[in-house]
Formats: structure tokens, C-alpha cells, sequence
């Protein structure tokens, strides 16, 4: 029984390394077809390289940076067997950090940033919760447009803390 809950433990650890491996084929194929895009054109005169174009191919050369950080990343906690380091911190205090370095980003790209905080002391791995608030307040930022907003919540709910992150973006379809 031991044997035949490992062998199928390590065929669902293939199936999720397999998919994974598509997701990021995929992602790393969207910034790559857009620089190619977008280069091509300035090289045929196309278009003119000016500040605005200019500015969008840094922008997909940061996201593939990004991307590339996550996978090594992803690498070094697979070694690392995932290791939580946990330890009591201010939720509230690191929501705010985090709202900080992004509110420049909001700014230029004229969407409101508000967040509703109350002092919440949890104990967890700080570095994972920033990691995983970074990305939801990235990914609403890149699909809300300007003029909209994103809203980040903190509320207790009895012995839990939740964070909600909404946006006024187009939001993702039922099916997926």
C-alpha cells in the first residue's frame, strides 16, 4: 500500500511538473513574441523607436526578468524542500511596504491603489506572503485599465487573516 501511495504521489508530481513546464513555456512566449514584434517593426522603419515603444519593450524585458527570477526561485525551493521560515510580523505593516513600491507604477499608469489595513500580528514565512501579495497586486495592476482601481483588504476572520485583492479590470472568464 506504502509502495503504491508513493508511485502514485510521484505520477501527480509529473503531471503538475509537466503542466508547469507548458505554463512557463507559455509565459516566457508572450514578452519574447512581443519584443521580436516590436523590434522587427523599428528595424523596417515601421515604426519609430520613441520613448513610449521604447518604454513598453522595458517593460517586457523586466516582466521576462521576472519570470526567469520565479523559475530560479521555483529551482531553489524544489531543493529546498519548500522550507517554511516562519515568524510573527504585521501583516497590515507588510501590506503597506508592498503598496509603497507599487504606488508609482499605479500613479504612471493612472489606476487608484487604496488599501484598508487594521494592525494584524500573524505568524508565518513573510518572504512567501510578499511573494504571493507582489504577484496578485502586479497582476491586478497589468489588467486593470487607467482610470480604475484596485482595492486591497485585511480583515480577522476568528483565528484566520484574509486579503483580498479586487480590481475594476476585465477579470477572468468563467470558463477558466
Amino acid at each position: 500500500g506504502s509502495i503504491n501511495l508513493l508511485a502514485e504521489s510521484l505520477e501527480r508530481q509529473e503531471i503538475i511538473r509537466k503542466r508547469l513546464t507548458g505554463d512557463i513555456a507559455r509565459e516566457l512566449r508572450t514578452p519574447l513574441a512581443t519584443l521580436q514584434s516590436h523590434l522587427e517593426a523599428m528595424i523596417d522603419g515601421v515604426w519609430e523607436p520613441d520613448k513610449e515603444r521604447l518604454a513598453s519593450l522595458h517593460e517586457e524585458t523586466l516582466r521576462l526578468n521576472k519570470l526567469t527570477y520565479d523559475l530560479e526561485k521555483l529551482a531553489r525551493y524544489d531543493s529546498e524542500k519548500m522550507i517554511l521560515e516562519k515568524k510573527g510580523f504585521d501583516l497590515a505593516q507588510l501590506i503597506k511596504r508592498i503598496v509603497t513600491n507599487f504606488q508609482s507604477v499605479f500613479l504612471a499608469d493612472g489606476i487608484s491603489l487604496k488599501y484598508f489595513t487594521e494592525p494584524l500580528e500573524i505568524t508565518a514565512d513573510e518572504d512567501k506572503i510578499s511573494q504571493v501579495l507582489v504577484n496578485l497586486i502586479a497582476n491586478a495592476q497589468k489588467f486593470t485599465g487607467r482610470g480604475g482601481e484596485v482595492k486591497i483588504t485585511l480583515t480577522k476572520k476568528e483565528e484566520t487573516a484574509e486579503v483580498s485583492v479586487s480590481d475594476t479590470g476585465q477579470g477572468i472568464s468563467e470558463k477558466d
